[in-house]
């Protein structure tokens, strides 16, 4: 399935990346990412 630890590795960190930064999340209905932009320049 996988050919080394380091491939495994590299694949859980783009899947991560994506999934805390990209996704949309269900309760913000936009990307976390976007979220912390409007949140920090609403201070």
């Amino acid at each position: 399935m996988f050919d080394s630890h380091e491939q495994v590795r590299d694949m859980v960190w783009v899947w991560m990346c994506d999934y805390n930064e990209e996704r949309t999340h269900e309760s913000l209905n936009i990307p976390p990412a976007e979220y912390r932009r409007k949140w920090e320049n609403s201070k």
